[in-house]
C-alpha cells in the first residue's frame, strides 16, 4: 500500500520558545499541503495545560498552507529542568471529495491511512548581549502576538492531548480567582433578583384579590337597573285638571244657552 502524503511542516523537528517566560511566549509553525487532495490535520501535545494552539485542527485544500500559533503559558523557568514537551501533527488525506463530516472520517480512518510528525519543544533564554540588542525589536512583536492570542483563548480550543481528550481552559491563578469572584457575585445578584420577583408576584396576587373583593361588594350602577318613573312623573299636573273642568263648564253653558 502506498504511503500517504505528508504535510510539509516548518520548522521540521523543533519548536523554539525564547524567554523570558514570565509572560506568554508565541512561536509559529507553518503547515503546507503538497498534494492534489484535501488534507485534514490535528495538532496534539504532551502538555495540553501549558499551551494554547490556534487552530489545533482543520483542513487544507490542495497546495495551500496554514499558520499555527502556539502560545506557551507563563511559568518559572529553571534551566536545570529537562524539558520533555512534544507536539505531534497528524494528517489524513481526503480521497472522497463528497465527504462532509470530517469528524466521522477521523473516527473511521485506519492507522495506516494517517501520518504523524513529532516536534520537540526547546526553551531558550536570551543572552545578555543579544537581549540588549534584540529586546526592542522582538519584544514589541512578541507582546502584540501574545495579546492577540490571549484575547481569543476563551473562544478557542486548547491543544488536544495524545489521548484525544479536549482540555479545559487554564488561566493564571490571579485571573482564575478574579473570575470565580465575579461568578459568585453574579450568582448572589441573581438569587436576590429571584427573591424580589417572588415578592412582587405575591404582592400582585394580594392586590388582585383585593380588587376582586371590592368589585363584588360594590352596588350595581343605575345603568344596570330598569327605568322606573317616580311618583311625581306618574301624577297628572293640577293645572291641566282645572283647565279641563273650566272647559267642561264652558261647553255646558254654551250648549244650554246657545
Amino acid at each position: 500500500m502506498e504511503k500517504p502524503k505528508e504535510l510539509i511542516i516548518e520548522p521540521k523537528s523543533e519548536l523554539r520558545f525564547v524567554g523570558p517566560f514570565t509572560r506568554p511566549v508565541i512561536t509559529v509553525m507553518k503547515i503546507t499541503n503538497p498534494s492534489n487532495n484535501t488534507m485534514l490535520f490535528k495538532i496534539k501535545t504532551t502538555a495540553p495545560k501549558r499551551y494554547c494552539v490556534r487552530p489545533n485542527f482543520g483542513s487544507l485544500v490542495p497546495y495551500s498552507d496554514a499558520r499555527i500559533e502556539i502560545c506557551l503559558q507563563p511559568f518559572e523557568f529553571d534551566p536545570s529542568d529537562k524539558n520533555k514537551h512534544k507536539f505531534m501533527v497528524q494528517s489524513l488525506v481526503v480521497t472522497d471529495q463528497n465527504v462532509v463530516d470530517f469528524n466521522e472520517l477521523w473516527k473511521s480512518a485506519l492507522p495506516q491511512q494517517m501520518t504523524d510528525v513529532k516536534l520537540r519543544c526547546v526553551f531558550e533564554m536570551p543572552t545578555v548581549t543579544s537581549a540588549a540588542d534584540s529586546s526592542v525589536a522582538s519584544a514589541g512583536t512578541n507582546e502584540i502576538i501574545a495579546k492577540e492570542t490571549l484575547t481569543k483563548i476563551e473562544s478557542e480550543n486548547k491543544a488536544i492531548p495524545f489521548r484525544e481528550e479536549k482540555v479545559s481552559k487554564v488561566l493564571p491563578s490571579e485571573q482564575r480567582d478574579e473570575l470565580l469572584s465575579d461568578i459568585r457575585r453574579l450568582r448572589e445578584e441573581n438569587e436576590k433578583l429571584e427573591r424580589e420577583k417572588r415578592h412582587l408576584t405575591l404582592y400582585s396576587n394580594i392586590f388582585q384579590n383585593q380588587v376582586d373583593k371590592i368589585r363584588e361588594s360594590y352596588p350595581k350602577t343605575l345603568c344596570d337597573q330598569a327605568y322606573t318613573p317616580i311618583l311625581g312623573e306618574k301624577q297628572i299636573p293640577v293645572f291641566y285638571i282645572a283647565l279641563s273642568i273650566v272647559a267642561a263648564i264652558f261647553g255646558f253653558l254654551f250648549g244650554k244657552y246657545f
